[in-house]
């Protein structure tokens, strides 16, 4: 069974998500560890485990803001931060720079519309929501 969903994941591009203990630089909230394919993908995952989470936030929004990055690398980054950072803040900071970025593509919004809906009601999901509506995805 764990071989069948391993090579499903691999085989539609996306990471593979392993279930376990992982050690990293700070506890992850949820136990999942990453393997990258996007060249970008590891540093996503690091600047994710630096300690204290506001420096987290920081790197993870300066990565959310850069153009140029794969569909996938976007997607990996929006679930990174929503698995990594506790609700609030600093999530929505990342979550909302990633809303905002002109070159965040169709596929990448609509993921990040889907998670948003998956978190609790309460002001920073309203910001993240108000941010994608602000920032339409540009006409083709």
């Amino acid at each position: 069974m764990r071989v069948g969903i391993l090579f499903l994941a691999t085989a539609l591009g996306g990471c593979v998500l392993e279930e376990g203990s992982y050690h990293t630089q700070r506890e992850v909230r949820v136990a999942r560890t990453y393997t990258a394919h996007g060249p970008t993908c590891p540093e996503i995952v690091a600047s994710a485990s630096v300690e204290p989470e506001e420096e987290a936030a920081k790197r993870l929004s300066a990565l959310a803001s850069r153009p140029g990055l794969t569909v996938h690398e976007q997607v990996h980054l929006i679930d990174v931060t929503i698995d990594a950072l506790p609700t609030g803040e600093e999530q929505a900071d990342v979550l909302e720079a990633a809303a905002a970025n002109p070159g965040l593509h169709a596929d990448a919004r609509m993921h990040l519309a889907r998670r948003v809906r998956e978190l609790p009601p309460g002001p920073e999901r309203t910001r993240v929501a108000d941010a994608l509506i602000a920032h339409p995805a540009p006409a083709k």
